[in-house]
C-alpha cells in the first residue's frame, strides 16, 4: 500500500512506518483489499475459492450506491430531492450495518477487537461529516461533492477493516485458518484459483499470523505481569494467572494451526 490512516488519529502515514508519526499507533498489518483496489463488475460477483474475499462485500457495495449517487447529481442525472433522499437511504443502510458490527463485536474480547472497535468509531463519525457534505452537495457545488467523497472513502478504510475482521473471525469452523499457506500454494498449483487470488491468500495468511502473534506476544506479557504479582501467599491470584496462561496458548496454537500442514 502506498500510505496509511491511522486507526486512532486517522493521520497518513508513509507505507514503511510501522507507527503513526502522530501518536504512536502501530501500523495496521495488510492491506485490506487486494492490490488492484475495490472489485467491480463481474469480477466481484465471482467466488474464489481459497480466499476470504468470495464475493463483493457489504461496505463495498455501499461505497459504490453512494459513489454513483453523488456522481449522478454532479452530472445532473439527479435531482436535489431524488438525491437526498437516495442518499438517505444509502446512510439509513449504513447505519443498520454499523449496528450489527457492534453487535458481533461485543463478543470479541481480544485486544484486536478494542482495535476494531475504535476504529468503527472513527469510521462512524467521518461518515457523518460526509452526510453533512452531501446536503449541500449539487453541480453547482462540486467542492461539497469531493470533500464528501473524500471524508467517506477514509471512513470506508475503516469500516473495511473492522467488517474484515470480523468476517474472518466468525467464519464457522475455523478450517479457513488452518495451514493457510499450504491450502493457498496447493490451490494455485491446481488450478483452483487464479493469480490475484493466490496472492489475496498469502497476504491475509501474512495479516493473520502478524495479528495473532502479536495478540498472543500481548498476552503473554500480561500474564508474566500477573505472575509476578504472586508472592508466595496471595494464592486467589493464581486463578487470573491460569485464564491468562490458558489464553496464550490458545492463542499461539491458533497461529500454530495457521501454518500447521498436519
Amino acid at each position: 500500500m502506498g500510505e496509511w490512516s491511522c486507526w486512532e488519529c486517522n493521520a497518513v502515514n508513509d507505507a514503511d512506518s510501522e507507527i503513526c508519526a502522530s501518536c504512536g499507533a502501530e501500523a495496521p498489518f495488510a492491506e485490506p483489499l487486494s492490490a488492484g483496489g475495490p472489485e467491480t463488475g463481474a469480477e466481484a460477483e465471482t467466488e474464489r475459492s481459497g480466499s476470504v474475499y468470495k464475493s463483493k462485500n457489504e461496505e463495498t457495495a455501499l461505497q459504490e450506491r453512494m459513489s454513483a449517487l453523488v456522481h449522478a447529481v454532479l452530472n445532473g442525472e439527479e435531482d436535489a430531492q431524488n438525491f437526498a433522499e437516495a442518499m438517505g437511504e444509502v446512510f439509513g443502510d449504513l447505519d443498520a450495518f454499523f449496528t450489527r458490527l457492534n453487535e458481533d463485536l461485543q463478543g470479541e474480547e481480544d485486544h484486536a477487537a478494542a482495535r476494531m472497535a475504535s476504529r468503527l468509531n472513527v469510521s462512524y463519525s467521518l461518515f457523518r461529516l460526509a452526510w453533512a457534505q452531501f446536503a449541500d452537495c449539487s453541480a453547482e457545488n462540486r467542492q461539497a461533492a469531493d470533500l464528501g467523497l473524500l471524508l467517506a472513502e477514509q471512513a470506508f478504510e475503516a469500516l473495511h477493516w473492522t467488517a474484515d475482521y470480523l468476517r474472518r473471525h466468525k467464519e464457522p469452523g475455523g478450517e479457513h485458518f488452518r495451514n493457510m499457506i499450504g491450502r493457498a500454494v496447493e490451490g494455485f498449483i491446481n488450478g483452483e484459483i487464479d493469480r490475484q487470488a493466490y496472492a489475496e491468500a498469502i497476504a491475509e495468511a501474512d495479516s493473520y499470523l502478524r495479528e495473532t502473534v502479536e495478540e498472543g506476544r500481548r498476552l503473554y506479557f500480561s500474564a508474566l505481569h500477573e505472575a509476578e504479582a504472586f508472592d508466595g501467599n496471595n494464592y486467589k491470584i493464581l486463578l487470573p494467572v491460569a485464564e491468562s496462561v490458558e489464553r496464550v496458548g490458545k492463542k499461539f496454537g491458533e497461529a500454530i494451526l495457521a501454518v500447521h500442514a498436519g
